[in-house]
């Protein structure tokens, strides 16, 4: 995407369970700077941000948890999981190195568990998954004990956070992008869910369907985002209940529509 001052680089891969050939060369080439359309673009441009993840830290211990940019991650270069991460890792090494040679001006920006209306109903991110369930009246799923924990960013806040690093005079730099209140268990999310529907809805757990979850899903996901709030004065006004009854209702509201045909 390209604005009148500046210019944001998204390379978004398929989900885990598609090809991971396709996420690796999806991830890499189009993420890379060498490309003309994107390199004039830079050019011309006084800002551009390359949309990077918060699986760039892997599975980070309790001692960064809130994880700040400084960390420098806990990533397997050969698990079910690594064709993003490192995928993810390299876009930044990349930036970053045509900053120190070429002085492009960019900043990276590293997103948390961002969610809200217009998100993907069948990309299984645990938020919708739940919900789709919980409107269909089927039991929402939880993978194993559900004590993994994750931070929720509801997309107004992200899409402010994003710009404001876009804006920023801060080149060569990674930015936490989330909301770390609260962190909040799998287990615990189902239940807001079920709580926020109009109907009973169940909870069940189960054995995760795909080996990304089974082995490699991170114990705890939360940002700090401490470096955010002092470049952009950025400070998220979305609470997660706020942003679940929104996200609700829009997925209420597509399946309202889908039944009308």
């Amino acid at each position: 995407m390209v604005f009148s001052n500046g210019s944001i680089w998204m390379s978004l891969a398929p989900s885990f369970n598609a090809r991971t050939t396709s996420m690796l060369t999806s991830l890499i080439t189009g993420d890379s700077p060498l490309s003309p359309e994107i390199s004039e673009r830079s050019i011309c441009s006084s800002s551009s941000s390359f949309f990077s993840s918060s699986e760039v830290y892997g599975d980070p211990d309790d001692a960064h948890i809130p994880t700040p940019e400084t960390y420098q991650g806990n990533v397997s270069i050969t698990g079910p999981r690594a064709c993003y991460d490192e995928s993810k890792r390299f876009g930044e090494t990349l930036c970053l190195t045509y900053w120190r040679i070429f002085e492009l001006p960019v900043k990276i920006v590293r997103p948390f568990n961002v969610y809200g209306p217009g998100i993907r109903p069948d990309d299984y991110r645990v938020l919708p998954n739940f919900i789709e369930h919980a409107l269909r009246g089927k039991p929402l799923p939880i993978h194993g004990d559900g004590s993994n924990t994750r931070s929720f960013c509801y997309i107004n806040d992200a899409v402010e956070a994003i710009f404001k690093v876009l804006f920023s005079g801060v080149d060569g730099e990674p930015f936490n992008v989330g909301n770390p209140e609260p962190e909040i268990s799998v287990k615990e999310l189902a239940h807001l869910v079920a709580q926020a529907m109009p109907t009973r809805v169940e909870v069940a757990h189960i054995d995760p369907p795909h080996v990304v979850y089974a082995k490699s899903d991170p114990k705890r996901r939360c940002p700090d985002i401490s470096k955010l709030r002092v470049v952009t004065g950025f400070t998220p006004r979305y609470d997660l209940i706020t942003g679940l009854k929104r996200t609700i209702e829009w997925f209420r509201q597509r399946h309202t529509e889908s039944e009308r045909g």
